[in-house]
């Protein structure tokens, strides 16, 4: 079932949470620190200087890997990987153009 208002609706919850990984991970060029998330509040990455980041989404937390690579986030493994791209502005866009900020505390 899919939402006309909600693009994102008909997407596997593993897959959006990649995008949202890989978003987050792209913001800084010496890896990501923080806790990025969309402008509704459905999805939430925090990075660590480890190359770990925790998606969570929907009631569902998963933790991958990142790397960063100029202005790209790879998030997961090479055989699954979702690319997030770092804006100039520090925001993390991935695919479909969701746009993730960094939150302050």
């Amino acid at each position: 079932m899919t939402d006309p208002r909600r693009p994102w609706y008909g997407l596997g919850l593993t897959r959006l949470v990649a995008l949202a990984a890989t978003a987050l991970l792209v913001a800084c060029s010496q890896g990501l620190q923080g806790t990025y998330e969309d402008a509704v509040g459905l999805t939430r990455y925090t990075f660590q200087t480890d190359g770990k980041v925790l998606i969570q989404a929907m009631g569902t937390e998963v933790e991958m890997t990142y790397e960063k690579e100029g202005d790209k986030v790879k998030l997961g493994s090479s055989d699954n990987r979702v690319v997030l791209t770092v804006l100039e502005d520090g925001t993390l866009q991935g695919p479909m153009g969701v746009k993730l900020t960094l939150q302050r505390p």
